[in-house]
């Protein structure tokens, strides 16, 4: 699994951005994840197809499943960046 080297968060606007850097290369190009229209997940790749950074434009439970299924295709660590909690018992 690809270790994060980087983490940003960008809180402008009301809306929280985090982008994860995996490597230093340049970005050739950037892979959408929109499944609603109305979340956003950017995987950044470089020149060989490898991923850069994974860009996750808020932070509800959509956006984190969709950033989480991504980190997993392109065998990515997401340690570190989402606080898990205890789910409380019904």
């Amino acid at each position: 699994m690809k270790p994060i080297i980087e983490i940003t968060r960008d809180d402008e606007g009301g809306l929280t951005c985090l982008y994860l850097r995996y490597s230093q290369s340049q970005v050739a190009r950037t892979i959408t994840r929109d499944p609603t229209g109305s979340l956003i997940v950017n995987i950044d790749l470089d020149a060989d197809g490898s991923p850069v950074g994974l860009e996750i434009v808020g932070t509800n439970d959509e956006e984190v499943s969709c950033a989480i299924e991504a980190a997993r295709e392109y065998d990515l660590s997401l340690a570190g960046v989402f606080r898990l909690t205890d789910a409380q018992p019904p």
